[in-house]
């Protein structure tokens, strides 16, 4: 059995990985705002999204982040055990619960300049 596309869907749906997400994209601004901007490609963009995560009130951005995050092939292959199991509305948490703070940062980081133009 392969990942499918009904895997993604259920994971980024369940709320511990949403809320470890939105922990994560918290983190990852942080890290933005402190990047070298002489050194990162895109700086002036990705600090402006930063800012626009960092004052945000509701969970938007933790939505996007974690719709995005779930189609990593790092998180969802763990999640998954690499597409032998599915994941159902009945077993998201424990499966999200497979995938480490590691693997959702660096999706985190592999999205996040695919939040804006560029």
């Amino acid at each position: 059995m392969a990942v499918q596309f009904t895997d993604m869907d259920a994971l980024r749906q369940d709320a511990t990985f949403i809320a470890r997400v939105r922990a994560a994209i918290v983190q990852g601004s942080v890290s933005v705002g402190n990047e070298d901007p002489r050194a990162v490609p895109f700086h002036s963009q990705r600090a402006a999204y930063v800012a626009q995560i960092m004052n945000a009130s509701d969970n938007s951005f933790a939505t996007l982040f974690a719709n995005a995050c779930a189609t990593d092939s790092g998180v969802i292959n763990a999640a998954t055990a690499n597409g032998t199991t599915a994941i159902t509305s009945a077993n998201a948490a424990a499966r999200a619960a497979l995938v480490t703070d590691a693997q959702i940062t660096a999706a985190v980081a592999n999205v996040f300049n695919s939040f804006f133009a560029h």
